[in-house]
């Protein structure tokens, strides 16, 4: 997995729109303004289908009586799970509880309401000992998302688990190195270039203008995940023969 750092981007994406040569140092004002579009653009990259690399498999300890409409969880850094931000709704691909009292422990697989579903509930207060759904609203103060579950869970013995889009991290300063995934060095110094040429009056050849189309393109495909196809049965009607891959009848 390659390793780059905001200021190796930002050089080289002036380099490619001309503005300021390989061997040239960029002026820290310059950089610095490259940098925040950098992030911008990478925030925007996390809004998108298909553009999330990694899917993260996360746990978090629960509370007793927290995850009600009047106190849900935050999701984000150093909220009640710290963790990055789901972005969108359906960055929560799946969810599960994790019943820690069992040995082995249980996974019991929760649903994941959609708006209408969770703000038509008739009984959004009520409480047990295990919840059956989650509901995720990406609100954004303080860069936290909130996390309700339903019911309320009355003990705090059992634990959350999530699968998460993991999106790539923005550069908080120009030096520090940033992993990222394989061929997105090309996709961040072309598409900054890109986003920099009409800042700065100048016009990005069309070789590289092909170049930052292609890499995202790329870097898409790559993001596409296997899915498990689902097939029922009873869907195929009575006059289609089954076979059992059991028995071999």
């Amino acid at each position: 997995m390659p390793s780059v750092t905001a200021s190796q981007i930002i050089g080289d994406a002036f380099a490619i729109i001309g503005q300021y040569g390989p061997t040239e140092s960029v002026p820290a004002q310059d950089a610095q303004f490259a940098r925040r579009t950098l992030n911008d653009w990478i925030s925007e990259l996390s809004t998108r289908t298909a553009f999330t690399p990694v899917m993260a498999r996360e746990r978090f300890l629960l509370t007793a009586n927290q995850g009600g409409e009047d106190n849900p969880y935050t999701i984000g850094p150093g909220g009640d799970f710290d963790t990055a931000r789901p972005p969108k709704q359906d960055s929560i691909h799946m969810a599960n509880l994790i019943l820690t009292t069992t040995t082995p422990e249980v996974r019991v697989p929760l649903g994941i309401y959609t708006d209408d579903a969770y703000f038509n509930n008739q009984l959004p207060g009520m409480s047990n000992t295990q919840p059956t759904a989650l509901y995720y609203n990406p609100t954004y103060a303080d860069d936290w998302g909130s996390i309700f579950l339903w019911p309320v869970p009355t003990v705090a013995y059992n634990e959350l688990e999530m699968l998460i889009e993991q999106p790539v991290a923005q550069f908080s300063n120009l030096s520090s190195a940033v992993d990222v995934p394989d061929g997105f060095p090309r996709v961040l110094k072309y598409n900054l270039a890109d986003a920099l040429q009409g800042i700065y009056a100048l016009q990005l050849a069309p070789a590289a203008q092909r170049i930052a189309v292609s890499s995202l393109e790329s870097f898409k495909r790559a993001n596409h995940k296997l899915t498990d196809l689902v097939n029922d049965a009873a869907l195929l009607g009575s006059n289609r023969t089954m076979f059992n891959i059991e028995t071999g009848s």
